[in-house]
């Protein structure tokens, strides 16, 4: 599958929570690159609020290990910042009928980006592959929802304080073209 969209700002205005999640997301890189976190802790969820699937035999909102596997496995995964020129990786994926992709962060300047893959479907036919085999393949998804989480079990394991508060205005927002995606307040899957 090719996918020729590129990294877009997805929000104009940076939170506490996306520096929050960007300080969080450098401290997960650095460990992984140390032989140090145990499965469980892989199946621990990252902060997010917009993931359409589950993952693994436990249903879990979107885990350390899945987000480990896209990351090393799906170029279409990690980019470039069109602002900063930082690292953009990962953090959440999902859709609607015909917009959908990947949302991400930038880990140098904490901007909210998306990268458009296609709906729900073209979303899902793209990530199975790169999680089947594993302990954290898909199994589960939601149309115009998410299972999301606050981070904050993760945040414990890596030394870090708990997430902000969020507010109303830190809502996630999504517009390609035309479309314009908000992602509805969920109950935190745990």
């Amino acid at each position: 599958m090719s996918i020729d969209s590129k990294w877009e700002v997805r929000k104009g205005r940076i939170t506490a929570w996306d520096r929050w999640c960007a300080e969080l997301l450098v401290s997960l890189r650095k460990a992984a690159a140390s032989p140090g976190l145990t499965l469980e802790e892989l199946g621990l969820s990252i902060p997010q609020s917009a993931c359409s699937f589950t993952f693994g035999s436990a249903k879990l909102a979107l885990p350390v290990g899945a987000v480990f596997e896209l990351w090393i496995k799906d170029p279409v995964a990690n980019g470039v910042c069109p602002k900063c020129g930082g690292k953009v990786v990962a953090t959440a994926f999902g859709g609607i009928l015909n917009v959908g992709g990947y949302m991400g962060l930038c880990l140098k300047c904490a901007t909210p980006m998306f990268r458009h893959i296609g709906g729900l479907g073209a979303v899902h036919q793209h990530i199975t592959p790169f999680l089947e085999g594993t302990p954290w393949y898909l199994n589960g998804a939601t149309y115009g929802g998410s299972f999301s989480s606050d981070g904050k079990a993760l945040a414990k394991v890596l030394h870090l304080p708990d997430p902000p508060k969020a507010t109303r205005s830190d809502k996630p927002e999504v517009t390609v073209g035309k479309h314009r995606l908000e992602v509805p307040d969920v109950e935190i899957v745990r």
